[in-house]
């Protein structure tokens, strides 16, 4: 499906509905007619029974047998692991579909599918897969793993994908999201086209404030599934809640003009002479440093990063030098390329790159200029050139998945020794009218609150960017069991209206504030607690603020 250029409208904008909190995104079955498999079969004609004719009483479910041998990679996953925990929940209604479809009675099908056991009918870990979903129905968590732990030791690998998905699932209705994400990663390496473990593994990249990752899951599902409506209009939803693709600018490409000489970006991708400002060679070398970086242009691949999330650079430069003096041209000569990134030392009249310019145009609002880097950063002396890694060090990087993705952390007081329950008033009840907790953002600007950056200065500029990874943290914050977003921020509110001066109660705010996604708010309650705080607690704000301005 193409989106096209013009994706989101704002008529899209103005009708999508607003992202899901974590744990409200749907749930998915990837049922076994995906990989070719005629269920149906195997629930009627193979037991000697068609679904015109109802099972003989009685109807018992499918208990699988448990199994007794450990799975590799499955059975060490914490969900997986402590499944007597896991407590029976309401039924699952995005799974009563696939299991009503056999059937009109869910004890019956259940019937169905015991007979198909006994009898040995089929795929047993097909069988086993479908009472997982029976259990799944019945909101009977730890009797649908059983099932699934069967039905995955018994897959074959190419079908492997299937127990896989439907059991990461089932975690993520028990509020296992990192689980989930785990398993649905080891399915996406079984089988990477289905629609289903792509939307799955989108809605849990969404609920864990992956939103690039989430961006091109959901593709790759519309990609297989044109009419896939789920899938629309949470990326609709994703594309309305932060900055589309079309509006993001990259660094425009520059080739230099001859070996030695230097040329300066411009906005329609050429190059011109660096004009002479009058600066001297030494004040030049004292304001500036060129980083060289030796690079082996075999097989390399470089990619543009979004100018938005990469360090603002004020001149790059090419040059390629051969390094053999085979007469047969440049196919069979190996070249050294050299990339010069020269960063302006914060100097007023520095170059702009194009980027910068548009900036300042864009239709979006001001970007926050970041902070140059300090001197002693930038004094690079030598020149690093490395050996290719061994093929097994590139296999074991190539599992990895999402490097560049960036995780929101946080860090809790208790890791200070300090209950933070001692610190918020008594729990509100449901039904109170919500509160939230708005810190003061007229503190006297000092070096404590680092208002000498800009991120600070300019934080009314931060983009709206809900971490929803932080929201279990937030829900609880005072007690192991979570409690909604609306009484734990009501909590918040009169703690610190009660403490106006609590650092404590302002960090606790400043999680509220990151999880809801207003930057803005966030950064003023972390500047109270900068100014509050005893030294050795101020690394628990300065993290906070790390994550939040990065």
């Amino acid at each position: 499906m193409t989106l096209g250029e013009g994706f989101p409208t704002p008529e899209q904008c103005e009708q999508a509905p607003p992202l899901p909190q974590w744990d409200d995104f749907p749930s998915v079955f990837l049922p076994a007619e995906n990989k070719g498999f005629s269920v149906d079969r195997f629930l009627s004609e193979d037991i000697d029974l068609s679904f015109d004719v109802e099972h003989p009483l009685p109807w018992h479910p499918p208990i699988c047998d448990r199994l007794a041998d450990n799975l590799p990679g499955i059975d060490d996953i914490p969900g997986i692991k402590e499944r007597h925990a896991l407590t029976t929940r309401n039924p699952d209604p995005h799974a009563i579909p696939y299991l009503m479809k056999y059937g009109e009675v869910e004890a019956e099908i259940g019937q169905r599918i015991s007979s198909a056991m006994k009898k040995g009918v089929g795929p047993q870990w097909l069988l086993y897969n479908l009472a997982g979903l029976y259990w799944r129905v019945h909101g009977n968590l730890f009797n649908g793993i059983e099932c699934l732990r069967k039905s995955i030791s018994e897959a074959p690998e190419e079908w492997r994908d299937i127990p896989l998905v439907n059991t990461a699932s089932l975690l993520y209705t028990a509020g296992h999201i990192d689980d989930a994400l785990t398993l649905t990663l080891q399915a996406v390496q079984v089988a990477d086209h289905e629609p289903e473990t792509n939307f799955l593994l989108a809605n849990l990249y969404c609920g864990k404030g992956n939103l690039t990752g989430a961006w091109h899951h959901y593709e790759r599902v519309l990609a297989a599934s044109p009419n896939h409506s789920a899938a629309l209009q949470y990326l609709t939803a994703l594309a309305c809640h932060t900055r589309p693709p079309h509006a993001i600018r990259h660094l425009p490409t520059c080739q230099n003009q001859g070996a030695t000489e230097e040329g300066v970006c411009t906005t329609d991708g050429g190059c011109q002479e660096p004009e002479d400002n009058g600066a001297s060679g030494d004040e030049k070398t004292e304001l500036e440093d060129m980083i060289n970086i030796d690079l082996d242009n075999e097989g390399e691949e470089v990619e543009e990063e979004d100018s938005n999330s990469s360090p603002k650079v004020l001149l790059i430069t090419e040059s390629q030098t051969k390094v053999s003096s085979d007469p047969q041209g440049p196919d069979s000569a190996k070249m050294n390329k050299q990339i010069h990134v020269r960063i302006g030392l914060g100097t007023e009249d520095a170059t702009l790159t194009a980027a910068d310019a548009d900036a300042e145009t864009s239709p979006d609002g001001p970007a926050v200029e970041d902070d140059p880097l300090p001197d002693v950063l930038l004094r690079v002396r030598e020149r690093v050139a490395s050996p290719p890694p061994p093929p097994h060090v590139c296999d074991r990087a190539n599992k990895l998945s999402d490097v560049k993705h960036f995780t929101s952390t946080w860090l809790s007081v208790s890791a200070k020794n300090i209950d933070l329950s001692e610190y918020l008033v008594p729990n509100v009840g449901s039904g109170v009218p919500l509160e939230e907790p708005i810190c003061s953002g007229d503190l006297p600007a000092s070096m404590h609150t680092l208002d000498h950056l800009a991120g600070i200065r300019h934080r009314s500029l931060l983009p709206h960017f809900p971490e929803m990874g932080l929201r279990e943290a937030l829900q609880t914050l005072a007690d192991r069991s979570p409690v909604p977003v609306d009484q734990m921020s009501t909590r918040i509110a009169r703690s610190l209206a009660k403490n106006e001066t609590s650092w404590v109660v302002a960090t606790a705010a400043a999680l509220y504030w990151r999880v809801v996604g207003s930057g803005e708010r966030a950064v003023d309650c972390l500047r109270h607690t900068l100014h509050h705080a005893p030294r050795n607690m101020k690394d628990i704000p300065l993290i906070s603020l790390a994550n939040i301005l990065h």
